[in-house]
C-alpha cells in the first residue's frame, strides 16, 4: 500500500473514532465532542506539546451538556488510535518490535507522564477494532464486566516483564459499559 493511502485511512479511522467516542460519551446524543488532536500522527513532532495536550483525541470546540463528561474522560486516559494492516496478536506476546507493541509502549508512555490510563483502539482492515488498556483499569472495571458477559469482550490478559495489556472488541465494550459507569469505576465512585 503507497504511504499516502496508509496515511489516509490512518486519518479516516481517527476521525470515525473522534465520532464514536463523542456518540459513546453523550449516550448517542453528539458526535462531536472530540476531534483528532493536535498531537495525532505527524503534528505530534511539530513543535512543542502541552501537558494536557495527548494521545489522539482532543475536545473540539464544543459547547453543550456532554462536554463536561468528555472532558472527565479525557483526564482519565490517554488513548491512541492505529490503523494497522495486520493486527498479530500473538508476536505483539513474543516481539518486543512489533507494531501493536509499540503502539502500547508510546500510548502507556503517553499515559504515565501526563498521570492518566493507557486506551489504544488499534483495527485492521476488515476487521472490529480492538480496546486496549491497561490490567489495572480492567481490575477496576471487573465488578461490570464479569456480571455482562465477559467472556464475549476480554480477548487476553497478557504479561511478561514490558507487555502487560488487557484487550476487548471496541464495539461490544462500548455497548456493555457506558462511559459514565466507566468514570465512576475510575474515580472510584
Amino acid at each position: 500500500m503507497k504511504p499516502a493511502v496508509a496515511r489516509q485511512k490512518g486519518q479516516d479511522f481517527e476521525r470515525s473514532q473522534s465520532r464514536l467516542f463523542s456518540l459513546w460519551v453523550s449516550e448517542g446524543q453528539d458526535n462531536d465532542l472530540f476531534w483528532r488532536s493536535n498531537a495525532s500522527g505527524a503534528r505530534s513532532t511539530s513543535g512543542s506539546i502541552k501537558k494536557a495536550q495527548y494521545g489522539d483525541l482532543a475536545l473540539a470546540e464544543h459547547e453543550g451538556k456532554w462536554v463536561n463528561q468528555a472532558a472527565r474522560f479525557l483526564s482519565q486516559f490517554c488513548v491512541e488510535l492505529k490503523f494497522h494492516k495486520l493486527i498479530d496478536l500473538h508476536a505483539a506476546l513474543i516481539n518486543e518490535k512489533d507494531d501493536l507493541r509499540l503502539c502500547w509502549e508510546q500510548c502507556k508512555g503517553d499515559a504515565d507522564r501526563n498521570s492518566v490510563s493507557s486506551m489504544l483502539i488499534a483495527k485492521m482492515n476488515r476487521r472490529d477494532a480492538l480496546l486496549f488498556t491497561t490490567p489495572a483499569v480492567a481490575h477496576k472495571l471487573n465488578p461490570i464486566i464479569s456480571t455482562v458477559y465477559m467472556s464475549k469482550v476480554m480477548i487476553f490478559d497478557a504479561y511478561d516483564v514490558n507487555f502487560r495489556v488487557c484487550g476487548y472488541i471496541q464495539t461490544q465494550f462500548f455497548s456493555l459499559l457506558s462511559c459514565k459507569r466507566v468514570l465512576a469505576c475510575m474515580e472510584g465512585k
